[in-house]
């Protein structure tokens, strides 16, 4: 082999390594952004989550619906759950809220009381809001780096690097 045609081949290794790691890069970034959204949504997540104690606390209704409440909101304290199960139970939380700030609206005494008035708008108005542009912004951060990792060149830089759907 000819020195042409070594440096032919060592710049062909150097391009093709850059290459690679620009692919890496712009998953990294994508991926980063998801990332960041889904920490965003967790934050009003656990807002929503922390606030449920109040609702409970001001209502305090005999009903086990509100024990249901409860340990679904305790269901969500683990950190072992999968992204997509998680967005499950928050929005069955969020259906489960709603259903008993509902039921506990019917009751004179509690319509009145500031704790549970403050929470209801907090947990109806506030943090639903926040939590669904923020499902939406995580939801397309996600589907845009699935979507990158599944197409050419980027597929080959995914595997490569191990790098897995959100």
């Amino acid at each position: 082999m000819t020195i042409n045609a070594i440096i032919i081949v060592v710049a062909l290794v150097v391009l093709a390594i850059l290459f690679m790691l620009t692919m890496l890069n712009v998953l990294a970034h994508d991926k980063t952004h998801a990332d960041a959204a889904w920490d965003e949504l967790d934050k009003a997540w656990i807002k929503r989550r922390d606030t449920v104690p109040y609702l409970l606390e001001s209502a305090r209704l005999d009903d086990g619906r509100w024990k249901a409440l409860k340990e679904k909101r305790a269901e969500l304290l683990r950190n072992d759950l999968k992204k997509e199960e998680r967005l499950k139970l928050e929005e069955e939380l969020g259906n489960a809220i709603e259903a008993m700030i509902a039921i506990a609206r019917e009751h004179e005494e509690i319509r009145k009381d500031t704790g549970f008035l403050e929470a209801e708008k907090d947990l109806r108005k506030d943090i639903p809001a926040e939590i669904d542009i923020m499902v939406e912004k995580f939801k397309k951060n996600a589907q845009d780096y699935n979507d990158k990792t599944k197409k050419f060149p980027y597929v080959i830089a995914a595997k490569i690097f191990r790098m897995k759907n959100i």
